[in-house]
């Protein structure tokens, strides 16, 4: 009986030790998942980091090869015009002191439709214009949001920031979901001063929230047949909250986020 007792006191210590054996063994595993999974972490951010400084030099880039030759084509817009009219003048001139021209003249004229060309060339020119103007403030929404030839960390205009990525997203804020209503935006800026930030990262910022929302409103549209009357809008304040703070509102009245999604967000 004394041998039995022996041994079962034996066999249990065994499992005790096993059982702390195991215990150490599990805290060691999960210590080290949790390191592993830290360093991913930080290999991600730093490959996400790197990812966006090369997106930034190549938008960088890509907006200085595009802006020399919009800058060409807008500059020379104004001699353009100024030459149509002249030779349009110069027809119409030619016609007052010569009503009555011979007949290839006439065919000719004819042909062409000189009324309609003096009534839609000027409406062509202000298209070219109005188009080469919005690329160029396209060149230079990207210029801004790159940040590519400024320091990390500088005083920087928010607003600017902000309009920059604006203007960026347009292509998305002129149509909502399948029926294309545009997206309204409404801006609330208040009297800040520059801040000391890092512009390119916080332009990146702008962009993921606007975008969030704007997909918050697509989103609405599609799953909700009530509150068609409302326009998707989204609003943006900044305000002076603190002596050394400054607040950044950006609001939709989209269809939310689901609160799983909440702690991800940032």
């Amino acid at each position: 009986m004394l041998f039995s007792v022996n041994t079962y006191y034996q066999t249990l210590q065994r499992l005790f030790l096993v059982q702390e054996q195991y215990r150490i063994a599990k805290d060691n595993a999960e210590s080290a998942l949790s390191q592993l999974t830290e360093t991913q972490q930080s290999q991600m951010q730093l490959i996400q980091r790197e990812t966006m400084l090369a997106l930034g030099k190549m938008v960088a880039g890509v907006a200085h090869e595009i802006n020399n030759p919009i800058s060409f084509i807008h500059g020379n817009l104004q001699y353009l015009r100024q030459y149509t009219n002249d030779l349009l003048n110069l027809l119409e001139t030619y016609g007052t002191v010569y009503p009555n021209p011979n007949t290839k003249i006439v065919k000719a004229l004819t042909n062409i439709d000189l009324k309609f060309i003096h009534l839609d060339l000027p409406k062509l020119l202000d298209s070219m214009e109005s188009g080469t103007t919005r690329i160029s403030d396209i060149v230079e929404s990207l210029s801004s949001f790159s940040r590519l030839n400024e320091s990390d960390y500088k005083k920087a205009d928010i607003h600017q920031g902000i309009d920059s990525t604006l203007v960026i997203l347009q292509h998305r804020l002129n149509r909502c979901a399948s029926n294309s209503r545009p997206i309204s935006v409404i801006k609330d800026y208040g009297t800040i001063p520059q801040i000391y930030c890092n512009p390119r990262l916080l332009n990146q910022v702008f962009l993921n929230l606007i975008n969030n929302a704007i997909d918050a409103l697509i989103e609405k549209e599609i799953i909700s047949d009530s509150n068609l009357d409302e326009t998707p809008t989204i609003w943006i304040r900044t305000f002076q909250s603190q002596e050394n703070q400054v607040t950044i509102s950006i609001t939709d009245n989209g269809c939310g986020m689901n609160e799983k999604n909440l702690p991800k967000h940032f």
